[in-house]
């Protein structure tokens, strides 16, 4: 224990008892103060400390990448990370010292990668890049051949032409106007949970109200953006691979027919709505409102509605009705009825 301003505890592995000085500031003026020599190593490395844990939780960690409940995977896995990190430091020091360019984070473990996987045998070399080819990798075609190459030629994205732009729609929110966020294209192939929103979108690959959003920071476990893998590696969305494609289209048949009836009715108008689902809907706008007079106007809606008569009238209710005016547009429907009615009986 140390005597400073308060107690302070220390515990080590090593290091000297030994008495030295360590400057404080009192007063406004800088005074020499006895401490430990174990004190003064702990303030003359705690940088690095802070350094190294900043490079081992950054998007390229193992640990952070793989989620598990065994606890020894966990420490075995922050110790490789601690390991690989180590590594680095001491590679890009190397260099340093001999008047060499230091290696990016990232080119460095590209290369470890690498070395890590040489093999002396043609044979294996052979087999491993046939089950390589195999597969639906998440690589443009070409990309195979490159990645046995330097890493400075396939880890330049290419320029495709394409740039991202906010989101025009913007809603008031408690802190002014905000732009309104979708959820990118990219993030939902691969499953992300949570889920990921961003307010930017690729207007040379959208389809008209069909925007392509694409997040521009790179999720955990990647380290590319959204944007650089949908146009650089999935070739502006031309080759995304099958796995996932598959994966997004291994649902019930309810659930598609039920996303594509939805997508349909928010681009068209309401002219791709079909019977069924114009009846759900209005089901749900008589369950949600509070009206007493306007409820049982939706439930007899609901019960006598036919399905021309329903989508036209649906698609105008969605352009025009406001809250308040629900219960007008409400009553004129209601009041055709009748006269319809009324001119079937004559």
């Amino acid at each position: 224990m140390w005597m400073d301003r308060n107690p302070v505890h220390l515990l080590s592995s090593g290091g000297s008892r030994a008495i030295g000085a360590c400057t404080r500031r009192v007063d406004g003026r800088e005074q020499s103060i006895a401490a430990p020599e174990l004190v003064l190593d702990y303030h003359r490395w705690m940088g690095g400390v802070d350094i190294h844990d900043q490079l081992r939780m950054q998007r390229y960690s193992v640990q952070l990448s793989y989620k598990t409940k065994k606890y020894y995977k966990t420490l075995f896995l922050g110790l490789l990370d601690m390991t690989l990190v180590n590594a680095f430091i001491v590679h890009r020091h190397y260099r340093e010292v001999n008047n060499k360019r230091p290696p990016k984070h990232f080119a460095f473990y590209e290369t470890l990668m690498e070395q890590l996987l040489a093999i002396d045998s043609p044979e294996a070399y052979t087999a491993i890049e046939t089950a390589i080819r195999a597969q639906d990798r998440t690589t443009s075609p070409g990309r195979a051949d490159a990645w046995s190459q330097s890493p400075a030629r396939h880890s330049a994205e290419i320029d495709t032409g394409h740039r991202l732009e906010e989101n025009p729609d913007t809603f008031a929110g408690e802190q002014g106007v905000k732009r309104r966020q979708r959820s990118c294209k990219v993030c939902a192939l691969y499953k992300v949970k949570p889920r990921k929103f961003t307010k930017y979108y690729c207007p040379e690959c959208s389809d008209g109200n069909r925007r392509k959003y694409l997040c521009n920071v790179a999720r955990e476990g990647r380290d590319k953006t959204c944007f650089s893998i949908w146009h650089n590696d999935w070739g502006n969305g031309e080759n995304i691979p099958r796995l996932l494609l598959d994966a997004q289209t291994a649902q019930s048949p309810a659930t598609i027919a039920s996303r594509q009836e939805a997508s349909a009715s928010r681009y068209s108008g309401g002219g791709g709505a079909k019977h069924a689902t114009v009846k759900a809907t209005l089901s749900r706008m008589r369950r949600g409102t509070k009206h007493a007079t306007v409820k049982a106007m939706l439930r007899r809606m609901w019960r006598e509605a036919k399905n021309a008569t329903v989508k036209a009238t649906l698609s105008r209710m969605r352009r025009e009705a406001k809250h308040a005016a629900v219960k007008a547009i409400l009553s004129r429907m209601q009041m055709r009825w009748r006269n319809e009615a009324m001119t079937r009986r004559m």
